[in-house]
């Protein structure tokens, strides 16, 4: 019976470096060649920095066209090709305010996840592995981060399941690797992003250039690494320095050796 597939999301601050990583996952994967990894599925932008996790899809689907794998390639958010993901880049852009209801900042997403997950899901249960650049976990993050306290912050993620898992049919991911690099430092790397077409002049968006939006989901990533089973902190910091990539490549390998085999 064929095995049925996971579902693995990298997830982080903006500008903390997962497309990098998976540069150097898609060279553990040429090692374990012989594993029956037959169709990888990525969620990525047109990105192109050394520690932008996006110029790492281009990479690793350069690296599945020459093992003639196939493969689906999908810009996540989909800004550019799809209706909700394109709601998702004008509200990043601020064209609806700043200050937005951090229940109403999740629905762009999860329509456009919803989406998605018809594609995901079948992918899955055909045995394939798919592996996403953010997901509904940057919702867990990110927007709970702007609630105040503990009962806020747990009654939005009750509704966030609610209405992502149960009522959208959203895919629940296997594994969350979650890379942690310091607010501050993650905001100087934002800066050595290429130019997007959604923010038009901007160089940030919405969520980039507040630094504390970026702290609170720094802190709220570490705590659901501490009480989910599925999400495993991958710590990309040497005291005040990122880790060297092959470094932070090896604590990525190791937990997804429990999952890939």
């Amino acid at each position: 019976m064929k095995k049925k597939g996971k579902l693995i999301i990298f997830e982080g601050l903006d500008g903390s470096g997962k497309g990098t990583q998976l540069q150097l996952l898609q060279q553990y994967l040429e090692e374990e060649n012989n594993k029956d990894l037959s169709q990888i599925i990525m969620f990525r932008e047109y990105l192109e920095n050394i520690y932008s996790k996006n110029s790492q899809f281009e990479m690793f689907s350069e690296f599945l066209q020459l093992k003639k794998r196939a493969f689906t390639t999908y810009d996540f958010p989909r800004y550019y090709d799809n209706f909700w993901g394109g709601m998702v880049g004008r509200m990043l852009s601020g064209e609806f305010g700043e200050n937005i209801d951090p229940y109403l900042r999740s629905i762009f997403y999860l329509l456009d996840q919803a989406e998605a997950s018809k594609s995901i899901r079948k992918d899955i249960n055909s045995g394939k592995i798919v592996i996403c650049n953010r997901f509904i976990t940057s919702s867990y993050i990110f927007q709970t981060g702007m609630f105040k306290n503990k009962e806020e912050k747990d009654k939005y993620v009750a509704w966030l399941e609610e209405a992502g898992y149960k009522q959208l049919g959203i895919v629940k991911p296997d594994v969350v690797l979650a890379l942690y690099v310091k607010p501050e430092i993650a905001q100087e790397l934002i800066l050595k992003k290429n130019a997007r077409g959604y923010l038009k002049e901007a160089s940030k968006d919405i969520n980039e250039k507040n630094l504390q939006i970026q702290i609170n989901a720094g802190q709220e990533m570490l705590r659901f690494c501490k009480e989910r089973p599925e999400w495993h902190l991958v710590d990309c910091m040497d005291g005040n320095k990122i880790m060297s990539q092959e470094e932070i490549a090896a604590k990525i390998r190791l937990i997804l050796s429990e999952y890939i085999n």
